[in-house]
This record gives C-alpha cells, structure tokens and sequence, in this order.
C-alpha cells in the first residue's frame, strides 16, 4: 500500500483536504489502490479515525471505477452477524434507481463496539452512494 493519511485533513471527521493527485498519480503507474481506515489529522481534535469506506468512497468518485471491491474478513453481508449460528449469507442486494435496497429482507445491522466507522451498515450506504 502506498499510505496517503500523511495529507489527509479533516475538521470533525470531515475530510478539508485530500491528496488527489497523489492517488491519481500512484494509479497512473499502474498501481491498484487498497485502501483501510485510518488515524489522521484534524484540525479540531487533533486526530481523528477515517473510515476506509469513506476512502472507498472518495476514490471512487475521483477515478471512476467499472468496479470497486470492499475487502474484510468474512464472505460477504449475512442476514445477522455471521458469528452466529445460522447466519445465512445474503446473495444479492438490489437497489433502485436512487440507490435505495429493494427486494430484500433486511440484514440485522449491529456495529461492534471498537468499530468506529459504522460496520456493515456503513459499507452498505458508501456502496449504494457510488
């Protein structure tokens, strides 16, 4: 990975500036970004966590992928936290045209208490977002 917090600002968890042509030129190399959360600096804090969803997000909008991948360590959205017996993988999630889930029973949405920057939930609205 090429790490980019070291130009990464924020003020209150919001993201005052991003180091765009450095990710640009990184992939003009023929590099693929994998990007995680992270502790940067902000102006208010001091530091504060971002999100690796939210750099998902703003690589996505900056670059324009055909495809965009979210790495973590189980098979995919489960219909509860896959720790638990019975957990049944969900195979397809539909949104409509505005980006809304459409034809399926919603998964149980819980966010470990050390998870900062939203869980599964998150991930699903940066997904539906971009």
């Amino acid at each position: 990975t090429v790490p980019l917090f070291p130009a990464i600002k924020t003020r209150r968890k919001v993201p005052t500036s991003m180091p765009e042509e450095a990710l640009l030129d990184v992939i003009s190399k023929g590099f693929i970004p994998l990007l995680h959360g992270d502790a940067v600096f902000d102006e208010e804090q001091g530091c504060a966590i971002m999100s690796g969803d939210l750099l998902f997000e703003w690589t996505c909008k900056l670059c324009r992928p055909a495809q965009a991948v979210f790495l973590t360590d189980v098979a995919g959205v489960y219909d509860r936290p896959p720790t638990e017996p019975g957990a049944k993988l969900i195979r397809e999630i539909l949104v409509d045209t505005k980006g809304e889930m459409v034809e399926m029973s919603g998964p149980q949405m819980t966010t470990a208490a050390h998870d900062v920057t939203g869980g599964v939930a998150n991930k699903l609205a940066t997904a539906r977002r971009v």
